[in-house]
């Protein structure tokens, strides 16, 4: 999944490098994206068994503790295939910004993370499908 989100955040944000996949012991995020002006947004990837899942507060208040001792972290992009976050994680992820403790802070649900998935590809490819749950 972390590759999936990888390739396609690459081709969504051009002159964008994103790095950190897929490695151990990432400090809590699964991947880095840095755009062409050099702003850093980590990248948290979570991938839910269930397509009705909600996406909770506690994993956008973990991302928030990693943005703010991480250096010079512009933003946060958190991804799930959950169906929607829920109001807390909403809210949770708008007060980082209002705080200024990231700049901006994008949730992807798999409805969103999909939108974008076709704005860089005719067709998604099967081997998605399975990660998607289609």
């Amino acid at each position: 999944m972390e590759e999936l989100v990888r390739s396609v955040f690459s081709d969504f944000y051009p002159g964008c490098k994103v790095i950190n996949f897929g490695k151990t012991r990432e400090g809590g995020k699964d991947g880095l994206l840095i755009d062409d002006s050099d702003r850093r947004f980590i990248i948290q990837v979570k991938r839910r068994t269930s397509k009705n899942a909600t996406e909770g507060v506690d994993a956008i208040r973990s991302l928030i503790g990693v943005a703010a001792i991480e250096d010079n972290i512009s933003g946060c992009i958190f991804v799930s295939t959950a169906d929607h976050y829920s109001c807390d994680a909403q809210k949770t992820a708008q007060r980082a910004v209002e705080k200024e403790v990231v700049d901006s802070f994008d949730l992807f649900n798999c409805a969103d993370f999909l939108k974008t998935v076709n704005l860089v590809s005719e067709t998604i490819p099967k081997s998605w499908h399975k990660l998607l749950k289609l």
